[in-house]
């Protein structure tokens, strides 16, 4: 009876009751797993999102291009009225140059038809950064203080309510809101005034 008894014992397999227990072990740790890959890559797109926002801002500021190069040598200088474009010259060279804020459909409050251009006389205007807005919804994007300029800008932050445009902001952000906000100041150097 004894050796019977061993022998089942040894030939024993599990019960339902644990595996049943080892199935929900086995399903929360799937579920931990799968939760912090879909937040991970969340992270990664807004990480993201801002890297090409900082990217923009730089090159708004900072380029060949940029705001500050640009402005610190003019002489003199003078912002459009609606407050979208500034026409400055520099010391020597009599041609007019002009940093703008253009929108290919009039809306300047949506930054993903915007682009910041640079335009030496004539020639054919240079994208500088793209995804630009003025900092609130009808306010100017350049404007004027004793002889310095200031620009007010977000990048890249504004999730348009059409569905094309939705659909760029979510390949780089996610839906709502992403970006970065410029407060800028920029004096010219070789003021004649």
């Amino acid at each position: 009876m004894y050796s019977r008894l061993m022998n089942r014992r040894s030939m024993h397999g599990f019960t339902l009751v644990e595996l049943m227990v080892a199935l929900f072990i086995t399903l929360l740790a799937s579920s931990a797993v799968v939760s912090l890959g879909i937040t991970g890559g969340r992270l990664y797109k807004s990480i993201y999102s801002q890297q090409i926002c900082l990217r923009m801002a730089k090159s708004a500021l900072e380029g060949p291009h940029g705001l500050n190069r640009e402005i610190r040598m003019a002489n003199s200088m003078s912002v459009s009225a609606d407050g979208y474009s500034v026409v400055y010259t520099v010391s020597g060279d009599a041609t007019a140059r002009k940093i703008a804020l253009t929108s290919t459909d009039s809306d300047y409050t949506t930054p993903w038809n915007n682009t910041l251009t640079y335009t030496y006389g004539a020639n054919t205007p240079i994208v500088v950064a793209k995804w630009l807005a003025p900092q609130q919804d009808g306010s100017a994007f350049f404007s004027t203080t004793t002889g310095t300029l200031q620009m007010k800008a977000r990048i890249g932050d504004r999730c348009p309510t059409t569905a094309a445009y939705q659909a760029v902001d979510n390949a780089y952000s996610g839906p709502g809101i992403q970006g970065v906000e410029i407060y800028t100041t920029v004096s010219p150097r070789n003021t004649s005034e």
